[in-house]
C-alpha cells in the first residue's frame, strides 16, 4: 500500500512531465510538494519527541471564573489535594461535580447520598441539621438522625447509614480507601456541599440504632480528625441556627 510520502513523490514526477508552460508556477508547485514531503517524514518524529517533553514537564494551568464558583475545590479534586487550597470564599460544590471532576465517564450525582466510593477515593456527604421528625417517627423517612457533628476544627464524629456494621461493604469502602473526602451541607434547604478536605479515621466502632420500625440494627460510629482544621467562620456558621438560602445553579 503506497504511503502519502509515495503519493506526494508520485505528484512531484507527475508534474516533472505535465504540460505546464508557466516555468515559475511550475517550481512553486515542485517546490510547496517538495517541502510538504519533507515535513511529512519528520514531523511525527517530532510530534513524538514533543509529547515525550511534555510528559517530563511541569507546567502551569489557570482556572478563570467567578468567586464561589469552585475553581480551588475543582483544582483539589484533580490534584487530589487535602482542600487546604480553597479559599475564604467558602466555596460550595454538587453531587454531580464531584462526579465529573472524578471522570467518571457519566453523572453518578443520583447515587452519592452519604457515601461514595470511586476508585481511591471515598465521598462522605453530611446534612449538618436534620429535618424534625413526625411525633410517631423516631427520624424523617431516610433521613435518620446521625451524629454528626464536630467537636472542634479537627475532630468529626459521623454516624453510618442504618444496618451498616464496621464489618460491612459499606463500612470497609470507607476505611480503606486511600483518600477520604468530608463534604457538609448546613440543611436540607441547600442544595451545594462545602468541601472540608480530607480526614483520617481515628476510632470506629460498631453500636446499635432503632429504625422507624422500632428494630435495633448494626451502624458503625466513627470519629475523623481532618488533614486541616476547618475555618471558624465556615464551623460557626454550620453549627449556628438554620437559616435558608437560595440554591445555587
Amino acid at each position: 500500500m503506497a504511503t502519502a510520502v509515495d503519493e506526494l513523490t508520485a505528484e512531484i514526477t507527475r508534474l516533472e512531465f505535465s504540460n505546464i508552460r508557466d516555468a515559475a508556477v511550475y517550481k512553486s508547485l515542485t517546490e510547496q510538494l517538495s517541502t510538504i514531503r519533507s515535513n511529512y517524514t519528520v514531523w511525527p518524529a517530532k510530534l513524538r519527541d514533543d509529547v515525550d517533553q511534555l510528559s517530563k514537564s511541569i507546567f502551569t494551568i489557570t482556572v478563570f471564573g467567578r468567586t464561589m464558583a469552585g475553581k480551588s475545590t475543582m483544582m483539589e479534586v484533580l490534584t487530589r489535594g487535602d482542600g487546604s487550597s480553597i479559599g475564604h470564599g467558602a466555596q460550595r460544590t454538587t453531587r454531580r461535580d464531584v462526579s465529573l471532576l472524578m471522570n467518571c465517564g457519566k453523572d453518578l450525582s443520583s447515587t452519592m447520598y452519604g457515601m461514595k466510593r470511586i476508585d481511591d477515593d471515598v465521598f462522605i456527604f453530611v446534612t449538618y441539621h436534620k429535618e424534625q421528625a413526625d411525633d410517631d417517627k423516631n427520624y424523617v423517612d431516610g433521613k435518620p438522625d446521625y451524629a454528626d457533628v464536630f467537636d472542634d476544627n479537627m475532630i468529626f464524629r459521623w454516624d453510618s447509614q442504618i444496618g451498616k456494621g464496621v464489618n460491612s461493604s459499606y463500612m470497609q469502602d470507607v476505611i480503606t480507601a486511600k483518600r477520604k473526602h468530608l463534604f457538609v451541607k448546613k440543611s436540607d434547604a441547600e442544595s451545594n456541599f462545602y468541601y472540608m478536605g480530607q480526614f483520617e479515621i481515628v476510632h470506629v466502632e460498631e453500636a446499635q440504632k432503632e429504625n422507624n420500625k422500632g428494630k435495633k440494627e448494626a451502624i458503625s460510629k466513627v470519629q475523623v480528625k481532618m488533614h486541616h482544621p476547618v475555618r471558624d467562620d465556615l464551623l460557626r456558621y454550620l453549627q449556628s441556627g438554620i437559616t435558608i438560602e437560595e440554591n445555587a445553579v
